[in-house]
């Protein structure tokens, strides 16, 4: 079976950075303030893994700031960590939206369609993720997984040795396993 969350650790900060790159909406200032109040909030409750929590906090900022990128990014690995991957697949696509080119969003939405048992979609849209960034190393190895879920070793091994090759750390011992 895929662990659907295996991004998650490693990303987290990535995610709050690309916060900084994708920017929030045309929001007010003051709404602003508040929405980045929330959003660190949350942070803070999915660091300690009260994903319900963060959740509702990632709402909160929502609420106040509709374009912010980076809470909806969050939003979705919390709802991943829940297995909401409905919920999570649904935040992918609010960001998908707004910036088509994001390829985490790509990634994650595709560790959903995985959870729900959509091999197809789930391969799809990490092929997209990394046709946009071809040097990220965990989107292989998800990909291989997806592979592996799917029972073809051949494609998973290939996709391990990719990320292999591009240092990710869990690859050689997936590689082993097989």
């Amino acid at each position: 079976m895929t662990s659907t969350t295996s991004l998650l650790p490693r990303t987290f900060l990535a995610c709050t950075l690309l916060a900084a790159c994708l920017g929030m909406s045309a929001a007010s200032a003051a709404e602003q303030g508040a929405a980045q109040q929330a959003y660190e909030a949350a942070g803070a409750r999915f660091e300690a893994e009260d994903y319900a929590g963060a959740i509702a906090l990632y709402d909160q900022a929502l609420k106040t700031d509709p374009g912010f990128i980076a809470a909806y990014s969050d939003r979705g690995l919390a709802k991943l960590k829940i297995k909401d991957f409905k919920g999570a697949i649904a935040d992918y696509e609010a960001i998908l939206k707004r910036k088509k080119d994001a390829d985490e969003a790509y990634a994650y939405r595709a560790q959903a369609k995985a959870g729900l048992g959509d091999i197809k979609g789930a391969l799809a849209d990490f092929d997209k993720a990394i046709g946009l960034c071809p040097t990220c190393g965990y989107f292989y190895l998800n990909r291989g997984k997806v592979h592996l879920q799917a029972g073809d070793k051949a494609k998973a091994k290939q996709d391990f040795l990719e990320a292999a090759d591009l240092n990710v750390e869990d690859a050689q011992e997936l590689l082993n396993g097989l």
